[in-house]
């Protein structure tokens, strides 16, 4: 069953319909090309295809994987599977289709088609408004709140009159209290002086050449904000396992030399601290994912699953940018492509309303410099991820240079970029034996 409205090629509707179902189920990543579209269960004509989709809708915001199983299940859930006709309809559904290549193709005409159905319905209410008994001014009147409504109806963002706007804010302002709850500190003054915080919906990227400590600064933040605030944080590495990551951890906490958790050449002193300081990890709330293909769009589902269970999410670590796999743009532009995960990660914080942090390599034109401190035309593959984060964070430690320093444990944070606040360096002591940062007048033996 279908709308009235008949397109010039009903058949073709209902291909490109089933093209956007088959694609979605067999590639669910894919999804994640057309999110731009906000294409909705209403867009689809027919019922039964309605249906099916609104399950995909479901699952992805909830953040389960959208699979033949998956929506098998949910449509059986709700009793759904009835009205589409069974399993074999979706498990047809799921055959027609050997890739999921074009399915922004199938998507756009979908929504072009499902705005043509609107547009017409709206024309037929409007020509129904000749027969109400109306004034000249009347008419017009209602004429144009339609198409108002028209034009509301495709426009999925937010406006607000400014008047709106500054009570909202003004409010805000006054109250102090609503400002603990989603500012964001670090754990280290020098970092949290110039930049009082992380705030819902930023995007940070944090980048340096190897063996500076990204891993471990992004480490260390994560503990505090876990530790001071007792929220989760959502860890993903996509390139250490997770044993790795707690081990560090808890050789941070612990203060006892990292080589040792590989030689396992522990004290009877190492083992009491590392007893203690493993209570004291277990109690975190953090969730460490270490899957090493996770696509931009499984992030998304898994963040916005986790936030479903546990109502909030404090910050968002992910390590590194450049592991993140994506499909290869038709140009083959390596830059566009890492550019369209950084838009992603920025539209993901905002859903998320919780800070990310990124890391990201930097390019090898660094070690080429004599001062071989990094700046933002050292980002590597793309001009994009400036332009999407709020802010930029390098880490630089002159020893990794240059051995006979006059600062060896001296680490600087760089801030490069800082959307509206200040920029600057801050500077923290780094402490290798732990793989750990602190404030450079903190005693850690």
């Amino acid at each position: 069953m279908i709308d009235s409205f008949q397109t010039e090629d009903l058949a073709q509707l209902l291909t490109n319909e089933r093209a956007v179902l088959s694609s979605a189920i067999i590639d669910p990543e894919s999804l994640s090309e057309i999110d731009d579209l906000r294409i909705s269960a209403s867009d689809f004509s027919d019922t039964k295809y309605r249906i099916v989709f609104s399950h995909v809708e479901k699952l992805r915001s909830l953040g389960k994987p959208v699979d033949l199983v998956s929506l098998l299940d949910s449509l059986n859930q709700n009793n759904d599977i009835y009205k589409v006709g069974g399993a074999s309809y979706l498990v047809g559904i799921y055959n027609d289709l050997a890739s999921s290549a074009n399915i922004r193709y199938y998507a756009e005409r979908v929504k072009e088609e499902s705005f043509s159905r609107i547009v017409f319905n709206k024309a037929k209410e409007i020509a129904g408004f000749s027969k109400e008994n109306l004034s000249r001014e009347e008419l017009i009147e209602k004429v144009n709140q339609s198409l108002i409504a028209l034009n509301d109806n495709q426009d999925s963002g937010t406006s607000l009159e400014m008047k709106e706007s500054v009570i909202s804010v003004i409010q805000s302002l006054r109250d102090k209290d609503s400002l603990k709850h989603t500012l964001t500190k670090t754990g280290f003054s020098a970092i949290d002086d110039k930049i009082e915080g992380l705030t819902p919906g930023q995007l940070i990227i944090l980048a340096a050449r190897p063996a500076m400590g990204k891993t471990s600064l992004a480490l260390n933040i994560g503990f505090n904000v876990a530790q001071k605030y007792n929220e989760h944080v959502l860890v993903y590495s996509l390139e250490m396992m997770h044993k790795e990551l707690t081990e560090r951890m808890i050789s941070m906490e612990a203060l006892v030399n990292g080589k040792k958790f590989k030689s396992r050449d522990f004290d009877h002193g190492d083992l009491l601290k590392i007893d203690k300081a493993s209570r004291k990890c277990s109690e975190l709330k953090i969730i460490l994912d270490d899957y090493s293909g996770s696509t931009i769009s499984r992030i998304r589902n898994q963040s916005l699953r986790h936030k479903a269970k546990y109502g909030k999410l404090r910050m968002v670590i992910i390590d590194y940018l450049q592991l993140i796999p994506y499909k290869e743009s038709k140009k083959g532009n390596k830059a566009d492509d890492i550019g369209e995960l950084t838009r992603s990660l920025k539209l993901l914080s905002k859903e998320l309303n919780c800070p990310i942090v990124c890391l990201s390599q930097l390019n090898r034109g660094v070690e080429a410099r004599e001062n071989k401190r990094p700046n933002l035309a050292d980002l590597r593959d793309s001009g994009a991820i400036e332009q999407d984060a709020d802010m930029v964070w390098f880490i630089y430690r002159d020893e990794v240079y240059n051995p006979e320093t006059k600062t060896p444990s001296e680490a600087e944070v760089i801030i490069s970029k800082n959307r509206g606040g200040e920029t600057g360096t801050a500077k923290l002591r780094w402490v290798g034996e732990f793989t750990k940062f602190t404030e450079r007048a903190e005693d850690v033996f």
